[in-house]
């Protein structure tokens, strides 16, 4: 996962939630990796290891786009050495690492839903993509139209009813290191300049489905943190960047699936 603060993250509630992600995940056997973005490493590096955070980066590179390949890169290291350890050979099945899942700090609620994600994986899947059952039941009224609106305009490109905008991936090798690939810009073009902050989350999955990964959504019954609801609702500005974000990855999902000549799902 990754945490960006600007402001000491020991008051801040989304580290609050970071902290019990990392205390969940340690509960149940999950090793976390954190890229911690803050101008307080230091105490947010030492909070994090002793909530049970496994290993604790500093940010290298500005930017969530640099954050989560960085992230992303981590958790690649550790297939990489169960590999060494055992001998990689193209088709081996994980042994010990099953699948590598980026997520956001503050989804807490989303580690006890893994399990059946992590499978999917096991089974075959490269790209799996966690489908909300309570979208409206949890979340901000406008966050959660403009992203069911968000959902259904990038479905109309992709022909895959996928709740992409819940945030995390759960990755085989082979997806994790197609979303590394994703520098912000087109994979056919590189002078088109695509989105680089959420955007490693949504154009790859094109380039996923172009090359015959295998993509899939999982129902899950993601609870979101009732304190983030309550405090975002009343921030107007988080409207505004809601509205910013669609029309950013909307519009660069288009955009590639066109440069591309995506092979639309059936």
């Amino acid at each position: 996962m990754t945490t960006t603060f600007t402001t000491d993250p020991v008051g801040d509630y989304r580290f609050q939630l970071a902290l019990q992600m990392c205390q969940t995940a340690r509960v149940l056997g999950y090793p976390t990796f954190v890229v911690d973005g803050s101008r307080f490493h230091v105490t947010a590096s030492e909070a994090l290891m002793g909530a049970g955070a496994t290993h604790v980066d500093e940010q290298k590179e500005k930017g969530m786009g640099a954050s989560r390949r960085q992230c992303i890169k981590a958790g690649l290291n550790v297939v990489r050495t169960a590999d060494l350890i055992a001998g990689y050979t193209p088709n081996r099945a994980f042994e010990d690492v099953d699948a590598i899942v980026w997520i956001e700090p503050e989804k807490v609620g989303m580690v006890p839903c893994l399990a059946p994600c992590i499978e999917m994986v096991r089974q075959g899947y490269d790209i799996v993509v966690p489908w909300r059952n309570r979208l409206f039941a949890d979340y901000p009224h406008y966050q959660a139209l403009s992203e069911a609106r968000a959902n259904a305009e990038i479905a109309e490109v992709t022909g895959m009813n996928l709740d992409l905008y819940i945030g995390p991936r759960i990755m085989s090798r082979r997806g994790a290191e197609l979303l590394l690939s994703y520098h912000g810009q087109s994979r056919v073009d590189p002078n088109v300049k695509l989105d680089d902050n959420w955007g490693i989350l949504f154009v790859p999955i094109l380039w996923a489905l172009q090359d015959g990964l295998k993509v899939g959504s999982c129902p899950v019954d993601y609870v979101h943190p009732a304190i983030q609801t309550a405090v975002e609702s009343r921030m107007p500005e988080m409207d505004r960047k809601r509205d910013t974000q669609r029309v950013a990855l909307v519009n660069a999902m288009r955009q590639e699936a066109e440069l591309i000549g995506l092979k639309r799902a059936a």
